[in-house]
């Protein structure tokens, strides 16, 4: 019996857990798109959704863009990155001009910044990559 009501009980606490995190309200997709910046961390770290479903990341290192292009999609407050791995990050928040994204217990929080910040980095890439 003991073993019954200890099972019952894990049950029980699994579905008020998952319950809890869902407060029925999913993120738009529209208002996700533009360019973003991590804002208070001390790097430049800048992140660009588009409407296409592609993401584009550049992190400022040591004075040198590094640029990565995936693919992204939107399952309820979970934005999910595809590189060579899934990479599942939650919206903790979302405004017209902020963001707070949770991955691995961090949460960094963005601001919106013109798409042109980033669009000169992705033009130093494209013809970085024509060079080659």
């Amino acid at each position: 019996m003991k073993r019954f009501l200890y099972s019952l009980f894990l049950v029980l606490l699994s579905v008020v857990a998952l319950t809890s995190c869902e407060n029925g309200e999913d993120i738009s997709y529209d208002k996700l798109i533009g360019t973003w910046v991590a804002w208070g961390t001390g790097s430049d770290s800048y992140m660009q959704f588009r409407d296409d479903g592609t993401c584009y990341t550049v992190d400022i290192v040591d004075g040198y863009p590094e640029v990565e292009k995936m693919d992204w999609s939107l399952a309820g407050k979970m934005i999910i990155l595809d590189v060579d791995f899934p990479i599942w990050m939650e919206i903790v928040s979302l405004s017209d001009s902020k963001m707070e994204l949770r991955m691995l217990g961090f949460v960094t929080p963005y601001r919106r910044v013109p798409d042109s910040v980033i669009e000169q980095y992705l033009k130093e890439e494209q013809i970085d990559k024509l060079n080659e």
